[in-house]
């Protein structure tokens, strides 16, 4: 990016010269009042075209704004939510880059530089470390050197491509080997990083061989970027080793006059941008003489403090354990709105899920094994590890599977089979419903102990006779146990639904909008209802049963209670510019999430509000059909709005994280969808690419 180049609304007056993987970072001045320079961190094209990452991006920088101290450059700006190029801006401190500072000496920094350096920052992650936080986003772009002492930066940039994306080029230096295999930042990653940020200052080298370091420092900087965490010293001790720390004078002159002509820069371009807007506009109003003054001069930090800013949105939490841990307090767990969870796996299916399986929830069976369908081809995967346990070719799946006990599941398809969950073989196949018989299989529609009730298609030539229109369709009762069917109802062209389960009857939609009842024990057609409202001969509007024997379904931008015997319509709830995607009931209450990504708890017997969020998206255009979800214990609400899946505290609507992915296996971005709760686990599916994710 050129000088004069202008970032929203900022002019860039120079690069940094020195890239991170996640960032690049210019100086640069307002262009408005009050004309003050920041630091712009502006990712990389590649990463900026993906949605999802500018989601991830724009959250951990607004997460970055909650810490305060003056120690932090603060976040004074971010970039719009929208399709332009992210940014983040942070308050200027007249400071070098660790790059640009060993270009001003001409070399490595002297080593009482080196070691102020490490002390302070060393020091400054003991802090962080034993409040349960961890930077994760060290690298040599991130440090600066200024007169009063050392500052770090990252935002959260770092963490917005931690979930795929691994770092590249001299920034992946320093990353510890364990989080580029995929492990979860730790302190002792932060102390590797800080490792290697020290022989890089220490020779001019990056992660240079000990015996190149200088002797003094050799011990404590080789064994802080050890390749074995276990062998790394923690950051209070790597401190204490490496005091004192900074003291006026720090610096080499070279780098003290840089960073004053840096500085004489930033004050030209300052009183350049507030001559030109005042020859383009005069102001009318002298500023408010009572307004706390913002500028460049109220950032700089005292000396007394001379430790790093470690932003909200890059760090991450941690429970520290073990015998490390006798040794000093132990850390308090802290908790960041905003940040996703670390998915306990990531696993990328043989194939994409067809069409026909895209109505097909994964079923996860006993908390231990997920059953996915995938291409032409069902998978079992370990819920704990994401280890692919078995595939079964050949079956395309049709509709959800269910628990068959006995450690078979069953899976619905041309045919409906029962499948070992452990193994994936295959045990019996209902050949009765195979094709070529005179009723094929369609759809399930449940199932209860022994009984899994399913709707049945004429074919062949039947199908084609016009005298059989009213028998074209059938739902049947199926025994699994003796493998034979109980009993069959004509039902003329059954609806797409999922039935109602119930104690005395199964509820059936059907394709003119009405619904029916059969009683689930012999097959008879108990009494029939239409709902005024739901269209006829169109696919039935998702429903919910409520205690109060409501039936709630969803219609464009409206949820509407219906009585269930009777037909009249208990309450209504309207959304006036989204449309609601599919409601979900837990308890006494209704979750439901419309297309412009707002999600609504309303009591189920009234419709009242009980709480709304707003994900913060400025949502120009509607959503395709929302999700939402809800965990295992229902604590947790989860909304997928295709650009991140979101959690909310079932109980008061608390914003808890939100999750996007980044990287390989993400062909069109994260247009993911939460598709099954189990134990402590949220399944999201993202085009081939399964994530779990704890939750609660």
């Amino acid at each position: 990016m050129e000088p004069r180049q202008r970032v929203g609304p900022y002019r860039v007056i120079a690069s940094s010269d020195w890239d991170a993987d996640h960032a690049r970072y210019y100086r640069a001045v307002g262009l408005k009042a009050p004309y003050h320079a920041v630091v712009l961190a502006v990712p990389p094209a590649a990463l900026a075209k993906d949605t999802a990452f500018r989601v991830r991006f724009r959250s951990e920088a607004e997460n970055s704004r909650r810490l305060t101290g003056p120690a932090v450059p603060p976040v004074v700006d971010v970039a719009p939510d929208g399709p332009g190029h992210p940014w983040v801006a942070t308050g200027y401190v007249p400071a070098l880059p660790l790059p640009q500072a060993l270009a001003a000496t001409g070399g490595p920094l002297p080593e009482p530089t080196v070691r102020a350096l490490g002390a302070a920052l060393a020091e400054a992650l003991a802090s962080a470390h034993a409040n349960g936080l961890v930077h994760a986003g060290i690298s040599p772009a991130t440090v600066l050197l200024a007169a009063d002492g050392p500052r770090l930066l990252g935002y959260g940039a770092a963490r917005a491509t931690t979930s795929d994306r691994q770092p590249t080029g001299r920034a992946a230096v320093s990353v510890p080997p364990e989080q580029r295999t995929g492990g979860w930042p730790q302190p002792p990653g932060d102390v590797f990083a800080l490792g290697t940020i020290l022989a890089y200052a220490a020779t001019g080298h990056p992660q240079p061989a000990p015996e190149a370091l200088p002797e003094s420092l050799r011990r404590a900087i080789a064994a802080a970027y050890a390749p074995d965490p276990g062998l790394r010293p923690r950051a209070a001790d790597l401190a204490a080793e490496l005091a004192p720390p900074p003291a006026p004078g720090w610096l080499p002159s070279s780098v003290t006059a840089a960073i004053d002509r840096q500085e004489a820069v930033v004050r030209a371009a300052e009183a350049e941008a507030e001559a030109e807007a005042a020859v383009a506009e005069p102001p009318t109003a002298a500023p408010d003489s009572a307004a706390p003054a913002t500028g460049r001069r109220t950032l700089l930090v005292g000396a007394s403090a001379a430790v790093a800013g470690l932003a909200l949105g890059g760090v991450a939490a941690f429970a520290a354990s073990g015998d490390e841990d006798r040794a000093r307090p132990r850390p308090r767990r802290t908790r960041f709105p905003g940040v996703a969870p670390k998915p306990l796996w990531r696993a990328e299916l043989p194939a994409r899920v067809g069409d026909r399986a895209k109505g097909s929830s994964p079923l996860i069976w006993q908390d231990r094994i997920v059953v996915h369908a995938a291409g032409r081809g069902v998978v079992g995967i370990d819920l704990r590890t994401g280890e692919r346990l078995w595939t079964l070719d050949d079956h395309p799946v049709r509709g959800d599977m269910y628990d068959l006990g006995g450690g078979l599941v069953l899976i619905p398809g041309d045919t409906f089979k029962a499948v070992s969950a452990r193994t994936g073989a295959v045990e019996w196949s209902a050949a009765d419903y195979a094709p070529g018989r005179a009723y094929a299989f369609d759809a399930p529609l449940a199932l209860s102990g022994d009984t899994f009730w399913f709707t049945a298609s004429r074919t062949g030539r039947a199908a084609k006779d016009s005298r059989a229109a009213q028998d074209w369709g059938r739902v049947v009762a199926y025994d699994t146990k003796a493998r034979e069917q109980r009993w069959a109802l004509p039902f003329g062209t059954p609806g797409k639904g999922k039935a109602l389960l119930q104690r005395e009857f199964l509820l059936l939609s059907d394709a003119d909008g009405g619904y029916t009842a059969v009683d689930r024990r012999r097959g008879r057609k108990l009494w029939t209802q239409k709902y005024r409202g739901v269209p006829d001969g169109k696919e039935p509007p998702v429903y919910t049963g409520t205690p109060e024997d409501l039936l709630v379904v969803t219609l464009a931008g409206d949820l509407r209670a219906f009585r269930m015997r009777g037909g009249e319509q208990a309450w209504t709830f309207g959304s006036k510019t989204g449309l609601f995607g599919r409601a979900l009931r837990h308890g006494a209450h209704l979750y439901v999430t419309d297309s412009f990504a707002r999600t609504y708890a309303l009591d189920a017997a009234d419709g009242g509000l009980k709480w709304k969020r707003d994900n913060g998206l400025s949502v120009t255009a509607s959503l395709p059909y929302p999700v939402t979800s809800i965990s295992g214990s229902g604590r947790t609400v989860l909304a997928s709005t295709v650009v991140s899946v979101d959690a909310y505290a079932a109980d008061d609507g608390t914003l808890l994280w939100r999750f996007t992915a980044v990287g390989a296996g993400e062909e069109k971005g994260f247009t993911g969808t939460v598709v099954g709760c189990g134990a402590g686990v949220a399944l999201v599916r993202n085009e081939r690419v399964l994530y779990a994710l704890p939750v609660d």
